[in-house]
């Protein structure tokens, strides 16, 4: 039998099925599991960005996608809202037909529309997304995921990601 990295046979289809979690708090009474705070201003931040790799490359067949994130108002003179959004981009290796790996970087998509909140003063607003991506934008794992940020003025939110987890289905690339 011959064996490839990460211990799964060659020339065997096998569907795989993994959830990754991102959220990286404690474990919550609230039913928000908090993460690190990031603050939010005119300059776009990345709050999270993850490397989802179950070891070994998958054809996706379903990306599932279920996220939460806080944000806080941290002023009284908040005019305007934060803004947010969530990108994949494909990376690492790729098995081709031939069987012969090559390292590819696949293109940025935007998994959601770029969302809006606003949260007043010390006050706390929750955005959800949830839902399956595309899997022809996203064709193979690994893939980095990430969720960026952007303020109206300085200093003038915190975000948080909370209770947020991604699936992945696929078939092993021998």
């Amino acid at each position: 039998m011959l064996v490839k990295q990460g211990g799964v046979r060659r020339s065997i289809d096998a569907i795989y099925s993994q959830t990754f979690n991102l959220s990286e708090g404690l474990c919550a009474t609230d039913g928000f599991q908090a993460g690190a705070v990031t603050t939010v201003g005119t300059t776009p931040v990345t709050v999270i960005s993850k490397v989802i790799d179950a070891g070994f490359p998958l054809a996706l067949q379903k990306i599932r996608f279920d996220g939460i994130v806080k944000v806080t108002g941290l002023n009284g003179s908040i005019v305007g809202s934060a803004y947010y959004y969530w990108t994949m981009q494909p990376t690492k290796t790729v098995v081709q037909g031939s069987g012969a790996p090559y390292t590819s970087v696949g293109t940025t998509i935007g998994i959601t529309p770029t969302q809006s909140i606003t949260a007043g003063t010390l006050a706390a607003a929750y955005g959800t997304m949830a839902g399956y991506v595309p899997v022809g934008s996203v064709p193979w794992s690994p893939m980095t995921v990430e969720l960026k940020a952007v303020g109206v003025k300085a200093a003038d939110y915190t975000i948080q990601l909370g209770n947020t987890t991604i699936q992945l289905v696929g078939m092993v690339l021998p």
